[in-house]
């Protein structure tokens, strides 16, 4: 039986907490060391002004976490040991010092990366199984329904991402999904809610698979997705799309996988990433998802050719780098 921790109110409560206080830190420091104070001395600790101190100068604990979600107030103990393992996981939190038992802090904040997620609204997403990323980013995964030259009813994926902080989301997707260069017409973009989207005449990249599909009044589609960095050989990514279901019908489809390489397309001149994920007709354009969410690239079609009678087939994706270009 699945235990779900994940579900349960007290936990979803902490969840946010840990975030709502890590964002403190960033916004009043001051402030965020008084609501740590508070929570030491709420809990009896000893040495609280020692453990302040240290705080100041970026050392962590587990004992500092459950003061900083105590805050002065009550709380519940349960969800501080998933909290703190998945902190250490993320290597948000890591070991500062060999075995001391007797130290007042033995770990240390990696600020950075906790200012990335913060920034990105990925942190909840560390806490979450990957199944929760579908249902989180659902409003940012889009079906596109087109028609094509031919006559036929074809589907592509897209999806919502921030190119840069402050920036408003871009509609991302492969050019050959909606290419009108290939007498490609877009009938209707949905989100997997069935939201439909009115979009504009697609931006082509020259060289590169990439379209930006302009958007006529962004609908309410956060969290939007934010690109992460290029993820290296076995890490762990997820594909979401809409791909065809032979004699049915589905929404999102997601594909555990992992990074294999990369490779280097002879006509574009570009780096592609290959991965081990099943990429079939209908998801391309669909985002490339490393463990925490962060978009690492797009899928695109399968890179496939035939030698002495044998056919090799490697499913692709696009590096979030590339989709970063302002070519618009």
């Amino acid at each position: 039986m699945r235990l779900n921790l994940h579900l349960q109110p007290h936990f979803k409560a902490q969840f946010a907490l840990v975030e709502d206080r890590f964002k403190l830190l960033y916004r009043d420091a001051e402030a965020f060391q008084a609501v740590v104070a508070a929570g030491l001395k709420f809990t009896n600790a000893q040495y609280a002004e020692n453990k302040l101190d240290l705080i100041k100068l970026n050392f962590f604990s587990q004992e500092l976490l459950q003061a900083m979600i105590c805050g002065g107030e009550p709380y519940r103990m349960e969800p501080i040991n998933f909290i703190w393992r998945r902190l250490l996981e993320r290597e948000i939190v890591i070991r500062h010092i060999g075995h001391m038992p007797n130290a007042l802090a033995d770990h240390v904040l990696v600020l950075p990366l906790l200012l990335d997620h913060l920034r990105a609204r990925t942190l909840p997403n560390i806490f979450f199984p990957a199944s929760a990323l579908v249902d989180r980013y659902s409003n940012s995964i889009l079906a596109i329904d087109v028609l094509t030259e031919a006559g036929d009813v074809a589907r592509g994926t897209g999806f919502f991402a921030v190119p840069c902080e402050g920036q408003a989301p871009h509609l991302f997707t492969c050019k050959h999904n909606v290419d009108p260069a290939l007498g490609i017409s877009i009938q209707s973009i949905a989100t997997a809610e069935g939201q439909r989207i009115d979009f504009g005449e697609p931006v082509c990249h020259p060289r590169e698979d990439i379209a930006l599909i302009p958007v006529n009044g962004l609908p309410d589609i956060e969290p939007a997705f934010r690109f992460g960095d290029m993820p290296e050989i076995f890490d762990e990514v997820y594909t979401l799309g809409y791909p065809k279901i032979p004699t049915g019908e589905a929404g999102v489809i997601g594909h555990r996988g992992e990074i294999n390489g990369s490779a280097k397309l002879f006509v574009e001149g570009s780096d592609v990433l290959l991965i081990s994920n099943l990429v079939s007709p209908g998801n391309s354009g669909g985002p490339l998802l490393n463990r925490d969410g962060f978009c690492v690239g797009m899928s695109i079609r399968w890179l496939e050719a035939e030698w002495d009678g044998q056919k090799a087939r490697f499913s692709a994706a696009l590096p979030a780098s590339l989709l970063n270009q302002r070519f618009w």
